[in-house]
């Protein structure tokens, strides 16, 4: 919820004539994450203590509490169809983490097979089907309308995020797997070593952004995308520790991870 809120603040500050400029504005901040994450997450590790991953986010959440109530307008009073979908809500929130737990046991359990991951892969499922039901019927009042996806520009935008943000995330999954079960890296080296990647990813958002105002989205999306299938470059000591090369590397050292 924080992100789409986020967005809608920002894009109704900024006007829609810099509504490109805004997005790479917004997106420098969530992009200093892959920078300084893993490597304040190594420090933890390695000099205090792996509960304090999950202790850090309590101050910073209490200062973004506070400074959300201190800077942020209040918005005055909201029309009838901009109340908070509840329903909607309880029924998205929890179909998600019943799909999110599933597949997390599926790779302990033995796959998809058992009953202990498929009872909550169908939860998830049955969850998802009542609230586009749900959306359906209660239209614009919806917490996402699912009749949105009928906009032909909007659904290839959405699946474009979603392929994006498996590339993305995925790398992020992986990289630091590589970097400490592989190449032998502690927790605070491999952070280091992926602090380059959201460095270019804020240039690149900062410069993306300008160029979509300037020339529209249509033309930088696709030389993004192929500068992104260009990325993965040979590595010696990469390829020294995986049996393949080229651009079977990444989806070689996933099953790796995934036999080991």
């Amino acid at each position: 919820m924080l992100l789409p809120a986020g967005q809608a603040i920002i894009t109704r500050a900024a006007g829609p004539e810099r509504l490109g400029r805004a997005m790479s504005i917004l997106g420098v901040p969530m992009l200093l994450g892959p920078v300084f994450g893993p490597v304040i997450g190594g420090l933890l590790v390695e000099y205090a203590s792996w509960h304090w991953i999950f202790l850090v986010n309590v101050p910073v959440g209490a200062l973004a509490l506070t400074l959300a109530v201190w800077k942020l307008p209040s918005g005055g009073a909201l029309p009838e169809f901009g109340r908070l979908d509840l329903r909607g809500l309880v029924l998205l929130s929890g179909s998600l983490v019943c799909l999110l737990y599933g597949l997390s046991r599926a790779s302990s359990h033995g796959g998809f097979s058992e009953w202990n991951v498929l009872g909550w892969l169908i939860g998830g499922a049955a969850g998802l089907a009542l609230y586009t039901w749900h959306s359906l019927n209660k239209g614009t009042g919806s917490i996402i309308d699912v009749r949105l996806l009928t906009n032909r520009l909007f659904a290839s935008g959405t699946v474009a995020v979603f392929l994006v943000a498996i590339g993305m995330f995925g790398g992020m999954l992986l990289l630091p797997l590589y970097y400490q079960t592989v190449r032998g890296e502690g927790a605070l080296n491999a952070g280091l070593l992926l602090a380059p990647q959201g460095l270019g990813a804020i240039v690149a958002i900062v410069i993306g952004g300008r160029l979509t105002d300037r020339i529209g989205a249509g033309y930088v999306v696709p030389v993004g995308v192929v500068l992104a299938l260009l990325a993965p470059c040979r590595s010696p000591k990469w390829e020294s520790t995986l049996p393949t090369s080229g651009s079977a590397q990444p989806c070689s050292f996933a099953a790796w991870v995934s036999e080991q």
